[in-house]
Protein backbone atom coordinates (compact mmCIF):
# COMPACT_ATOMS: atom_id res chain seq x y z
CA UNK A 1 0.00 0.00 0.00
CA UNK A 2 1.39 3.50 -1.04
CA UNK A 3 2.24 6.00 1.99
CA UNK A 4 -0.08 8.89 2.03
CA UNK A 5 1.98 12.12 0.78
CA UNK A 6 2.15 14.83 3.06
CA UNK A 7 0.20 17.73 2.57
CA UNK A 8 3.19 20.57 0.81
CA UNK A 9 3.86 23.59 2.57
CA UNK A 10 3.28 27.20 0.72
CA UNK A 11 4.25 30.64 1.51
CA UNK A 12 1.41 33.27 2.06
CA UNK A 13 2.79 34.83 -1.36
CA UNK A 14 2.38 31.38 -3.10
CA UNK A 15 -1.70 30.89 -1.18
CA UNK A 16 -2.40 34.39 -2.30
CA UNK A 17 -1.15 33.87 -6.20
CA UNK A 18 -2.97 30.58 -5.82
CA UNK A 19 -6.23 32.92 -5.20
CA UNK A 20 -6.50 31.93 -1.88
CA UNK A 21 -8.40 34.75 0.01
CA UNK A 22 -10.72 35.30 -3.36
CA UNK A 23 -13.65 33.89 -4.10
CA UNK A 24 -13.65 32.22 -7.43
CA UNK A 25 -16.77 30.35 -8.64
CA UNK A 26 -16.31 26.50 -9.12
CA UNK A 27 -15.45 25.33 -12.44
CA UNK A 28 -14.81 28.96 -13.58
CA UNK A 29 -11.72 30.75 -14.16
CA UNK A 30 -8.98 30.29 -11.55
CA UNK A 31 -10.90 27.71 -9.99
CA UNK A 32 -8.45 24.51 -11.54
CA UNK A 33 -5.65 26.34 -9.46
CA UNK A 34 -7.36 27.03 -6.23
CA UNK A 35 -8.68 23.32 -6.55
CA UNK A 36 -5.27 22.23 -7.13
CA UNK A 37 -3.97 23.77 -3.86
CA UNK A 38 -6.61 22.52 -1.86
CA UNK A 39 -5.60 19.22 -3.15
CA UNK A 40 -2.26 19.71 -2.52
CA UNK A 41 -2.56 20.84 1.23
CA UNK A 42 -5.34 17.57 1.55
CA UNK A 43 -8.14 20.01 2.39
CA UNK A 44 -10.30 19.29 -0.47
CA UNK A 45 -11.89 16.41 1.10
CA UNK A 46 -12.69 19.14 4.41
CA UNK A 47 -13.81 22.07 1.73
CA UNK A 48 -16.57 19.50 -0.03
CA UNK A 49 -17.35 18.54 3.38
CA UNK A 50 -17.74 21.68 4.55
CA UNK A 51 -20.00 23.26 1.96
CA UNK A 52 -22.35 20.65 1.80
CA UNK A 53 -22.94 21.12 5.38
CA UNK A 54 -24.30 24.68 4.33
CA UNK A 55 -27.50 23.52 2.16
CA UNK A 56 -29.53 23.68 4.46
CA UNK A 57 -28.68 27.24 4.97
CA UNK A 58 -28.72 28.31 1.15
CA UNK A 59 -32.09 26.38 0.61
CA UNK A 60 -35.42 29.37 0.01
CA UNK A 61 -38.83 28.48 0.52
CA UNK A 62 -39.11 26.78 -2.64
CA UNK A 63 -36.80 24.17 -1.74
CA UNK A 64 -33.75 25.75 -4.04
CA UNK A 65 -30.49 25.44 -3.20
CA UNK A 66 -27.98 28.59 -4.02
CA UNK A 67 -25.05 26.61 -4.12
CA UNK A 68 -22.61 29.59 -5.30
CA UNK A 69 -23.77 30.88 -0.98
CA UNK A 70 -22.54 27.58 0.10
CA UNK A 71 -19.38 27.50 -1.81
CA UNK A 72 -18.36 31.59 -0.92
CA UNK A 73 -19.12 30.55 2.90
CA UNK A 74 -17.15 27.71 2.65
CA UNK A 75 -14.12 28.94 0.59
CA UNK A 76 -14.25 32.02 3.02
CA UNK A 77 -13.75 29.81 6.08
CA UNK A 78 -10.72 27.66 4.83
CA UNK A 79 -8.83 30.15 3.09
CA UNK A 80 -9.19 32.68 6.34
CA UNK A 81 -7.81 29.18 8.02
CA UNK A 82 -4.88 28.42 5.32
CA UNK A 83 -3.50 32.40 5.73
CA UNK A 84 -3.81 32.39 9.43
CA UNK A 85 -1.64 29.66 9.80
CA UNK A 86 0.75 30.10 7.31
CA UNK A 87 1.17 33.37 9.25
CA UNK A 88 2.19 30.81 12.20
CA UNK A 89 -0.89 31.98 14.40
CA UNK A 90 -2.74 28.92 16.11
CA UNK A 91 -6.15 27.73 14.28
CA UNK A 92 -8.88 25.43 13.99
CA UNK A 93 -10.76 23.77 11.11
CA UNK A 94 -13.83 25.19 10.69
CA UNK A 95 -16.75 23.34 12.57
CA UNK A 96 -19.01 21.27 10.49
CA UNK A 97 -22.43 23.13 10.36
CA UNK A 98 -24.90 20.62 11.80
CA UNK A 99 -28.72 21.77 11.83
CA UNK A 100 -30.08 21.75 15.57
CA UNK A 101 -32.30 18.99 16.65
CA UNK A 102 -34.36 21.30 19.36
CA UNK A 103 -35.29 23.96 17.33
CA UNK A 104 -38.82 23.83 18.19
CA UNK A 105 -37.92 22.83 22.11
CA UNK A 106 -35.11 25.23 23.07
CA UNK A 107 -33.48 23.84 26.02
CA UNK A 108 -33.79 25.98 28.98
CA UNK A 109 -30.72 28.31 29.34
CA UNK A 110 -28.53 27.37 32.35
CA UNK A 111 -26.08 29.91 33.90
CA UNK A 112 -22.49 29.91 32.85
CA UNK A 113 -21.28 29.33 35.96
CA UNK A 114 -23.24 25.80 36.72
CA UNK A 115 -21.45 22.96 36.93
CA UNK A 116 -21.70 19.12 38.02
CA UNK A 117 -20.36 18.11 41.26
CA UNK A 118 -18.28 15.63 39.80
CA UNK A 119 -15.86 19.13 38.07
CA UNK A 120 -14.89 19.37 41.88
CA UNK A 121 -12.29 17.87 44.09
CA UNK A 122 -14.00 15.63 47.22
CA UNK A 123 -12.11 18.34 49.27
CA UNK A 124 -14.21 21.15 48.14
CA UNK A 125 -17.66 19.84 49.59
CA UNK A 126 -15.49 19.37 53.17
CA UNK A 127 -15.97 20.50 56.17
CA UNK A 128 -17.23 24.33 57.17
CA UNK A 129 -15.20 26.66 54.75
CA UNK A 130 -13.54 29.84 55.54
CA UNK A 131 -15.34 32.75 54.25
CA UNK A 132 -12.32 35.56 54.52
CA UNK A 133 -10.12 32.87 52.94
CA UNK A 134 -12.78 32.24 49.97
CA UNK A 135 -12.59 35.88 48.82
CA UNK A 136 -8.97 36.56 49.10
CA UNK A 137 -9.33 32.77 46.57
CA UNK A 138 -11.55 35.21 44.17
CA UNK A 139 -9.59 38.40 44.54
CA UNK A 140 -6.41 36.48 43.73
CA UNK A 141 -8.30 34.46 40.68
CA UNK A 142 -9.88 37.68 39.35
CA UNK A 143 -8.02 37.71 36.26
CA UNK A 144 -6.41 34.39 35.66
CA UNK A 145 -8.39 32.60 32.15
CA UNK A 146 -9.14 28.91 33.07
CA UNK A 147 -9.53 28.28 36.12
CA UNK A 148 -10.42 24.86 36.83
CA UNK A 149 -13.45 23.85 39.19
CA UNK A 150 -10.98 21.60 41.47
CA UNK A 151 -8.60 24.71 42.17
CA UNK A 152 -11.51 26.52 43.86
CA UNK A 153 -11.68 25.94 47.72
CA UNK A 154 -15.36 25.28 47.04
CA UNK A 155 -17.82 25.46 44.75
CA UNK A 156 -19.77 28.58 46.00
CA UNK A 157 -16.34 30.05 45.46
CA UNK A 158 -15.80 28.82 42.19
CA UNK A 159 -19.22 30.08 41.30
CA UNK A 160 -18.88 33.83 42.65
CA UNK A 161 -15.57 33.62 40.92
CA UNK A 162 -17.48 32.98 37.46
CA UNK A 163 -19.71 35.82 38.04
CA UNK A 164 -17.08 38.27 38.94
CA UNK A 165 -15.13 37.63 35.82
CA UNK A 166 -18.46 37.98 33.54
CA UNK A 167 -18.40 41.84 32.85
CA UNK A 168 -16.15 44.46 34.84
CA UNK A 169 -19.44 45.76 36.74
CA UNK A 170 -19.27 42.23 38.54
CA UNK A 171 -15.86 42.56 39.05
CA UNK A 172 -16.10 45.99 40.41
CA UNK A 173 -19.51 45.24 42.82
CA UNK A 174 -17.17 42.38 43.97
CA UNK A 175 -14.48 44.45 45.44
CA UNK A 176 -16.70 46.87 46.67
CA UNK A 177 -19.14 45.10 48.43
CA UNK A 178 -17.43 41.76 49.45
CA UNK A 179 -13.57 42.08 49.33
CA UNK A 180 -14.36 45.81 51.10
CA UNK A 181 -15.25 43.53 54.08
CA UNK A 182 -11.78 41.71 54.75
CA UNK A 183 -9.32 44.47 53.75
CA UNK A 184 -8.52 46.87 56.74
CA UNK A 185 -8.69 50.28 56.90
CA UNK A 186 -5.67 52.41 57.67
CA UNK A 187 -7.59 53.07 61.32
CA UNK A 188 -7.49 49.43 61.75
CA UNK A 189 -3.52 48.99 60.64
CA UNK A 190 -2.85 51.83 62.69
CA UNK A 191 -3.31 50.66 65.94
CA UNK A 192 -3.36 53.11 69.21
CA UNK A 193 -3.82 56.14 66.79
CA UNK A 194 -7.49 56.54 67.79
CA UNK A 195 -8.72 58.36 64.95
CA UNK A 196 -12.37 57.03 63.66
CA UNK A 197 -12.26 55.83 60.12
CA UNK A 198 -15.18 56.26 57.73
CA UNK A 199 -14.49 53.80 54.98
CA UNK A 200 -13.10 56.31 52.79
CA UNK A 201 -9.62 54.90 52.75
CA UNK A 202 -10.85 51.29 51.99
CA UNK A 203 -13.38 52.89 49.28
CA UNK A 204 -10.43 54.80 47.60
CA UNK A 205 -8.47 51.99 47.22
CA UNK A 206 -10.62 49.35 45.86
CA UNK A 207 -11.50 52.18 43.33
CA UNK A 208 -7.86 52.16 42.12
CA UNK A 209 -7.97 48.06 42.17
CA UNK A 210 -10.96 48.47 40.03
CA UNK A 211 -9.50 50.13 37.86
CA UNK A 212 -6.01 48.29 37.37
CA UNK A 213 -7.92 44.69 36.69
CA UNK A 214 -10.96 46.27 34.39
CA UNK A 215 -9.34 46.59 30.82
CA UNK A 216 -10.37 49.54 28.83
Amino acid sequence: MAKAQPAREFTEQELRDRKIGIYIVPRMYNWDLKERTYRELKIKRFYMTLKSSYISLCTDDTGYVVHDLGSRIAQFQIDTYLLRKVKGEKVELPRIYTIPTDVDEPEKKKDDYMMQKSDFSDEAFDGISDPIAEIIWIFNHLTIEGVEPKEAPSPGAYGYLMWAQQNPQNRSDFLKTTYAKVVPTKSQLDKGAGSHDNGRTTIELLDRLSAEITPD
